[in-house]
């Protein structure tokens, strides 16, 4: 019960930095603050993951109740989750080296900040984890909804997801990942929307001893999508351009030329289509419980 009242138990696995700016930690808020019995001691269903629609009680709005109808809360049409705009900052982990974890040897990975994902989840545009791995010759990513305790009480600016140069560079099937260059993996920065089809070109790097070096002939990712989707097509629209949909515009699926055409014609590979949408790779795509998973079809 100690622990329990003291949090000491929460903090084993669930470590905070008194130090965090985080808003809340800052207030003295604590973990039972937010978190409620039945998240922390279950409620005799087996759940698959946290990540479940439903799983979790947690919600801005418990506290919030009277947010401010300012724009920014309300041009989204309570389509985005609030972290989404107000998560100042979170950690991505790049290369996480399964053969290295599966010898026993100290677990290996890269962590890089600056990075936010955007994807949908549970009927929100909110931020994903990403996390890219290695085994052999193979090669995975993963994206996971997440919820990172780096709370700022202003949000982002608009230019800061809408019409973006990486939104351009993902409709161009051109946004690079990271590259490792003179010993050091570097990262692109800012908020990435994740459309469905895109184009994931990072670094893969292999161990050896206590250094890393670039993977040889290293296959595409095969793309796992835990317990969330890409963005769908309003979402992905509304981030090229420079601000929200119109009221008309949610919904609709395609674009038409003059003639009546759907506008879908590929224009190169990996590239954008007519349209905007990123040109889709030559994937298979399955449905399971946990989301989508797109798989190289040569990597099947």
């Amino acid at each position: 019960m100690a622990a329990a009242r003291t949090e000491k138990a929460c903090a084993e696995c669930h470590s905070v930095d008194p130090q965090d700016p985080d808003v809340h930690v800052q207030a003295g808020l604590r973990c039972l603050s937010c978190h409620t019995s039945r998240e922390i001691h279950g409620d005799g269903r087996l759940w698959d993951s946290a990540n479940q629609p439903g799983a979790l009680e947690v919600r801005c709005q418990r506290c919030h109740e009277r947010i401010q109808p300012t724009a920014s809360h309300t041009v989204h049409g309570g389509k985005l989750d609030c972290a989404a705009c107000h998560t100042r900052a979170m950690d991505t982990c790049f290369n996480c080296h399964i053969g290295a974890r599966l010898a026993g040897a100290k677990e290996a990975s890269i962590k890089r900040d600056g990075l936010l994902f955007l994807v949908n989840h549970d009927g929100k545009v909110g931020l994903a984890n990403f996390l890219s791995y290695v085994y052999g010759k193979g090669t995975m990513v993963t994206l996971a909804p997440t919820y990172p305790h780096a709370i700022a009480r202003t949000g982002r600016a608009c230019a800061d997801c809408h019409a973006t140069a990486n939104a351009r560079d993902v409709a161009a099937g051109r946004l690079v990942l990271s590259r490792f260059v003179g010993g050091e993996l570097r990262s692109a920065q800012g908020v990435i929307p994740v459309a469905d089809g895109m184009k994931w070109d990072l670094a893969f790097l292999d161990r050896e001893g206590d250094r890393w070096v670039p993977l040889a002939d290293a296959k595409p990712p095969l793309v796992n999508y835990s317990w969330c989707t890409p963005l769908s097509r309003t979402s992905w629209r509304s981030c090229r351009s420079r601000g929200a949909p119109r009221p008309a515009d949610r919904g609709r699926q395609a674009r038409r030329d003059p003639g009546g055409r759907l506008r879908h014609r590929a224009v190169g590979d990996g590239g954008a289509r007519s349209d905007g949408e990123p040109q889709r790779k030559n994937t298979s795509v399955t449905r399971t419980k946990v989301g989508i998973r797109n798989a190289p079809l040569q990597a099947m």
